[in-house]
């Protein structure tokens, strides 16, 4: 579905604000939380139906345009507000708010809509001078992540942690999240080289074949790629492990079920965003229970080298994703009561129930259809379920929306301030075996108060990630202590946490964690990461064969976008060839 175009002050307020926050802008609302735009409007005594009006979007009178005018009344002119344009008169204001004709400068060919959904801006240009400005801010941008992303920033020193605080920097410095830009390109290289080679990819070895990084080389900045090699370490020590790709158990349940409740997780985000003009930016930690898991420990896994890595691994990282296992299993746990936790936390929460086309009892007792001549026969999900199942997520948020509680927090459903700025979380319960009805729990929550309000500050993408390790299920009064389900605890690998780091309708970023590590989520892991994770029966290989889940696939691909991320990973992605791969070695 097309976004819809901005027809609304608030609506065009938002997106002019969205935009301003993705320059590195913080200051677009007044002390009462009105937006500029509005203010403007307010004050000037303009109102919806005069800013429809086509004569603002006549380019042959720009300058008595509203927009124009109200760049003036904030004394910014086009360049301050939009600093790569050129040409002070350019148009671009007026197609970011409301997209009368492309706008080739950033390339897009979508309708700004109610979010501000841009397109990806031009590929990096990185220079020298970017580097210096970002030495310049290190001490800055250490002291704002100690005080909003606390698990991460004051965890012990480690090795690189100057050079994870300066790519941290560049972050600010460019206005995109280049160091999770490095650290997820550098994941997903990692699981392609493994998949299709059962090699370890390391970062020293990823450094060395990055186009990136080849260019930052060429371009003499040799002593940077050194710097971002120990940055990602330092990343995937300090702010999440990687995902083991050899887990330590296997869910006993239904492969399938699982990804159709991912899939309504990722059409809920979707419509969510949107439908409504005040939604980005959020956060949704979308959990899935499971009752059994199987212990692998002796199943025999690819074979490595000694050492259980490539041969020139010398930056004392376990890239097996071991240093994952180890930390999940010092996190083990279970889930236990959740609606007697949520209550014992004073968490506002809503418990409903979904449908399900396998309970974990049809899963072990009839499961996927096989026919008697052993040909495999079509597996059951279809759209039509996937829709309603998104659909039911949205009604259980919404009925959370309506509690007292949030209503005397956060307003009207309909003008409420959440979940902008917000975090909330879904935990889908699936440890029942003995149900009859085709139905499971599903919890909707608002976590704790000290994890669950999204930073105003600009740039504080690792919040994201420090809120998820806080706490996913609380334990205790005000969720405080050491008993909290985190995204760091293992459950003996019988929880999933895909977390959704929301800044806009086409930048959404998904990670998915299972037994304590974390991936950034792409549709192909449907078929390529979660069977992994999921015990190999007949019924699982069914489905993974099955044009139903390509189906489901090409569905997720169309929902889950982050197009500027997207474009930096297609420029940037290793040559994942055999070719490559032996002379990696040599």
């Amino acid at each position: 579905m097309q976004p819809s175009p901005c027809t609304t002050i608030k609506e065009m307020d938002a997106a002019i604000e969205r935009y301003f926050v993705s320059m590195g802008r913080s200051d677009y609302q007044n002390e009462a939380g009105i937006g500029k735009f509005e203010e403007y409007c307010i004050e000037s005594s303009v109102d919806d139906d005069e800013i429809n009006n086509d004569d603002n979007y006549d380019t042959e009178q720009i300058e008595e345009s509203v927009f124009t005018y109200f760049l003036e009344e904030e004394s910014l002119n086009m360049m301050q507000v939009f600093p790569w344009i050129e040409n002070s008169k350019d148009t671009q204001p007026l197609n970011i708010v409301q997209k009368k004709k492309p706008a080739p400068c950033i390339g897009t060919e979508n309708k700004a809509n109610k979010n501000c959904i841009f397109a990806s801006k031009p590929s990096l240009q990185i220079t020298a001078s970017h580097f210096k400005e970002a030495r310049a801010s290190i001490e800055h941008v250490r002291q704002i992540h100690k005080r909003f992303v606390p698990l991460i920033f004051n965890a012990a020193d480690i090795a690189g942690e100057k050079a994870f605080v300066k790519l941290l920097a560049m972050s600010h410095v460019l206005h995109v999240p280049y160091l999770q830009y490095l650290s997820d390109t550098y994941a997903r290289d990692r699981l392609r080289v493994r998949l299709q080679h059962h090699r370890e990819l390391s970062p020293v070895q990823w450094v060395k074949l990055n186009p990136h990084c080849a260019q930052l080389t060429a371009d003499g900045h040799l002593d940077i790629v050194l710097e971002i090699q120990h940055a990602i370490t330092s990343f995937y020590h300090r702010v999440v492990p990687k995902l083991t790709l050899r887990p330590s158990a296997q869910v006993q349940d239904s492969l399938e079920q699982t990804v159709e409740y991912i899939i309504g997780a990722i059409e809920f985000v979707h419509n969510l965003c949107t439908a409504n003009n005040h939604t980005c930016p959020l956060q949704y930690d979308a959990v899935i229970a499971y009752l059994k898991s199987a212990d692998t420990s002796g199943v025999v896994k690819p074979a490595m080298d000694d050492d259980g890595d490539m041969d020139g691994d010398d930056d004392g990282d376990d890239d097996d994703g071991k240093s994952a296992a180890v930390a999940a299993h010092a996190c083990t746990q279970e889930i236990g009561d959740i609606e007697h936790k949520l209550n014992g936390a004073k968490c506002a929460y809503k418990k409903g129930a979904i449908e399900a086309q396998y309970t974990l009892r049809d899963y072990e007792k009839t499961g996927t259809a096989i026919a008697d001549d052993g040909v495999d026969v079509e597996v059951k999900t279809d759209e039509t379920f996937t829709l309603r199942t998104s659909r039911a997520l949205k009604q259980e948020f919404d009925a959370l929306m309506n509690l007292p509680a949030m209503y005397k927090k956060y307003g009207v459903p309909e003008d409420a301030r959440f979940p902008r700025q917000h975090r909330f979380v879904s935990m889908i319960d699936r440890r029942k075996p003995t149900q009859n009805l085709k139905m499971d729990d599903v919890y909707f929550y608002e976590p704790p108060s000290d994890c669950n309000t999204i930073p105003k500050q600009a740039h504080l993408d690792l919040w994201y990630f420090d809120a998820s390790k806080k706490c996913i299920l609380p334990v205790g009064h005000g969720g405080g202590g050491g008993g909290n389900i985190t995204s760091s605890t293992s459950c003996d690998g019988k929880m999933l946490l895909l977390s959704f780091h929301v800044l806009s309708a086409d930048e959404i970023r998904a990670y998915l964690y299972l037994e304590g590590g974390a991936i950034r989520f792409f549709a192909d892991d449907i078929v390529n990461v979660l069977p992994l994770y999921f015990e190999q029966s007949h019924k699982n290989e069914v489905f993974i064969r099955s044009k139903t889940c390509q189906d489901m696939i090409e569905r997720v691909r169309k929902k889950l976008k982050d197009r500027r991320f997207e474009a930096f990973l297609e420029q940037n992605e290793i040559d994942h060839s055999i070719n490559a791969v032996t002379n990696w070695t040599e």
